[in-house]
Formats: structure tokens, C-alpha cells, sequence
């Protein structure tokens, strides 16, 4: 389920770049340094960066020439109708560790910190299923994963007959 179909499910629709905090009052207008939210008849919704830690892209992937840390960031947003988890921050497998040393804030302390909690989140969502945004799916609650599927389950299931 992508963030969009996610908050409309809570009932409103948001764009943000990264804040830390923000607060959203029933209307429509400017949120924030960096921060556009558009929303229809909503209370007050609070998003808050949840911060997973980070990894090192090493320098054969960026470009540069040199490796690049990047920080692995999710989001909790904070409405009437129920808490959303955006990206659950990494996983763990060893190949994966040994290439991109990775530096993890494990799922209940990264939300701990936000003030939040795993029993709190009523729905998650993931941007996309890399390792740095759905390892911490298996640990959400049941009734807050993602609804997940394969690149092919768009197509129509093949006739037993």
C-alpha cells in the first residue's frame, strides 16, 4: 500500500519532505519549512519523523567515486482515525550488512523515541520493499502490515480448468 492510499484510508491526503514534526490544522495551507500538506475536513494530524539509523552506499553506487552515507528515515502520522507507520526502517541479512555497514535503530526503540509504540499503529505502509524501508514489517502488528505483493500479481490468476 503506498503513503497516499494509506492516509486517505485515515481520511486526507499529505506531501512532506522530511520534517521532524508537523502539525496539521483543519483547512488547507503552507504547514512548514519544506512541508505542503492538503487535507479536506480533518482534526489536527501530527507526523513525526522516525529515525532508523543509517547505511553507507558504497562508492561503486554513487557515482562519485566516493561512498555516501544515507540515513534510513520512516514516519509516523499521528490521526483521529488511527496511527500510520511510513517504512519500517532495515532489515538484516548478511550479505546485505557487509556491503552497506549498516547502523540500525531497531523498530519499537526507533518508534519509542517518536513517542510511539508498535500496539499503537492502526496501518503501515512501505515507498518500496528495499531493505532500508520494510525490515520491520514482520514485527508490526497483524492488522497494521502492508498489504504486499509480487510484480506479477497484477495479472489475472491462471484458469484450473
Amino acid at each position: 500500500m503506498s503513503a497516499h492510499a494509506a492516509l486517505c484510508q485515515l481520511g486526507g491526503t499529505a506531501r512532506w519532505s522530511q520534517p521532524a514534526v508537523v502539525t496539521v490544522r483543519a483547512g488547507r495551507g503552507w504547514c512548514g519549512p519544506r512541508v505542503i500538506c492538503e487535507y479536506g475536513d480533518m482534526a489536527d494530524v501530527v507526523v513525526r519523523r522516525v529515525d532508523f539509523g543509517y547505511f553507507v552506499r558504497p562508492a561503486q553506487e554513487t557515482g562519485t567515486g566516493h561512498p555516501r552515507v544515507e540515513p534510513c528515515l520512516g514516519y509516523v502520522v499521528d490521526h483521529p482515525r488511527g496511527m500510520l507507520l511510513f517504512d519500517t526502517g532495515m532489515g538484516s541479512h548478511p550479505e546485505v550488512d557487509a556491503h552497506y555497514r549498516p547502523h540500525r535503530a531497531g523498530l519499537r526503540e526507533a518508534l519509542a523515541v517518536a513517542g510511539a509504540q508498535t500496539s499503537d499503529l492502526s496501518i503501515a505502509g512501505n515507498c518500496h520493499l528495499h531493505f532500508d524501508h520494510c525490515g520491520g514489517n514482520p514485527l508490526l502488528p497483524p492488522a497494521a502490515r502492508p498489504a504486499t505483493r509480487s510484480p506479477n500479481s497484477s495479472r489475472a490468476p491462471a484458469s484450473n480448468q
